[in-house]
């Protein structure tokens, strides 16, 4: 006599029966999985998905950083952990930082404790006194090239985007040793801009006097963000100024005290990837000319 979990376990054993798997379906596999995912190969094979993720193991396959099925799984992941943390300690850690500067002050404090503390004690990893190879240095350079590569425009803007962001919240730009700039926010047409120097400052108030005027229709400060093709592929470049004239074109300036070689590529990316579009820069020559003309006529005119 047969019980009835005696017939389930036999089922389950003949489901879970290895399969013969051709080179054919191995090619399809090691072509489609990385890109579409488990669940994508497993409905195209007519297979169960245990035995498409063991065999793309074998094979060594991964759809990691790569597959749509991957990204879509952390969003779903990040929408299920919204809400979770608890709002009280959130709350205490937003003010310890944003009035505080809580990051800020203990930076310095943090990296020494820590450093004290490797002195004598067993490194997390295991890797005190020790360095990388060479070859462990190129295999983790050649998958952070594969993860930005396989990442969508839009996603290499909004991580770039979500970045600035944090930088801006959190007051954590660091000022550059030995400069004259003057980094920090200021407010300007009813609106909170955090510039890099007073130069982007005052080009922003003469920029807002001359919409006050009738001359412009508007302004705005790193509106718009725009990406290399071609031999310019991963540059990345984001103009001061996006400026609406009165007949509704559009330029964009560049405030430019010293001109190095990095800007210079990225002005250069910008004319040869998207010539159509007006790129207007403002160097020394230029802001002098709009700093005698007028700074008499804006009272919080910054002096350099």
């Amino acid at each position: 006599m047969t019980l009835p979990h005696d017939r389930t376990h036999r089922a389950n054993c003949m489901a879970r029966k290895p399969i013969k798997w051709t080179q054919a379906m191995i090619d399809f596999l090691t072509e489609h999985y990385p890109l579409k995912g488990k669940m994508w190969c497993a409905d195209a094979m007519g297979l169960k998905e245990h035995q498409i993720r063991t065999k793309a193991s074998a094979l060594k396959l991964s759809a990691r950083g790569k597959s749509e099925a991957w990204f879509e799984e952390r969003k779903r992941h990040s929408e299920r952990l919204t809400g979770r943390k608890r709002p009280e300690q959130a709350a205490v850690m937003k003010k310890a930082i944003h009035e505080k500067g809580l990051h800020i002050q203990n930076r310095d404090a943090i990296s020494k404790s820590r450093k004290e503390w490797y002195k004598t004690n067993p490194h997390p990893k295991g890797m005190l006194g020790k360095k990388h190879t060479e070859k462990t240095k190129q295999i983790f350079s050649m998958r952070s090239k594969q993860t930005w590569e396989n990442y969508s425009e839009e996603q290499i803007r909004n991580k770039i985007d979500k970045q600035i962001r944090t930088q801006h919240e959190r007051g954590s730009f660091s000022k550059r040793q030995k400069t004259t700039w003057k980094c920090g926010e200021r407010e300007i047409g009813n609106k909170i801009f955090f510039f890099r120097s007073s130069w982007e400052a005052n080009y922003a108030r003469y920029l807002e006097l001359k919409k006050t005027f009738g001359e412009i229709l508007d302004w705005q400060f790193e509106g718009k963000r725009f990406f290399g093709e071609n031999q310019w592929k991963g540059t990345c470049y984001l103009p001061d100024f996006e400026v609406t004239l009165t007949d509704g074109c559009v330029e964009f300036h560049e405030v430019k005290g010293w001109m190095d070689d990095r800007s210079l590529k990225k002005i250069q990316m910008m004319r040869d990837c998207y010539p159509d579009l007006k790129l207007v820069v403002i160097g020394s020559k230029e802001y002098t000319l709009i700093r005698n003309r007028y700074q008499a006529l804006i009272h919080d005119w910054e002096q350099t």
